[in-house]
């Protein structure tokens, strides 16, 4: 006992351990004070709206890249509409050339026909 006086009063570990227990207990019961719960569900709610303002960051990027394929499909389709134009162009030359070409083939059938009579007259 002579030591323990020299040394002071020593710690009772039991009730530091309970001590810790109640502590540990009542923080616990922290989040349920109306303004800290107020506080978490406000934290919640800015969660969520930074999250739906990524989605909407996200949905804004993939829009300009909609625009962006949407514009290159309608020069696309602008090359083809001219590109189809001139195919018109070239079979109506097409179609000019066979009508000259038939007419040609006619006046030659004629005049083989007018030949043949000939020799066959004579």
């Amino acid at each position: 006992m002579a030591e323990s006086n020299l040394l002071g009063p020593q710690p009772d570990a039991d009730r530091l351990v309970q001590s810790f227990r109640d502590v540990a207990e009542e923080l616990a019961k922290l989040p349920n004070v109306p303004a800290l719960a107020e506080g978490n569900a406000l934290q919640q709610l800015i969660t969520e709206m930074r999250q739906m303002n990524q989605s909407i960051t996200q949905m804004d990027k993939n829009i300009t890249e909609i625009k962006k394929d949407v514009t290159e499909m309608k020069k696309d389709i602008t090359e083809m509409k001219k590109d189809i134009t001139e195919t018109k162009k070239d079979i109506t030359e097409m179609k000019k050339d066979i009508t000259e070409t038939k007419k040609d083939i006619t006046v030659i059938t004629q005049k083989v026909d007018e030949l043949t009579t000939r020799v066959t007259a004579k």
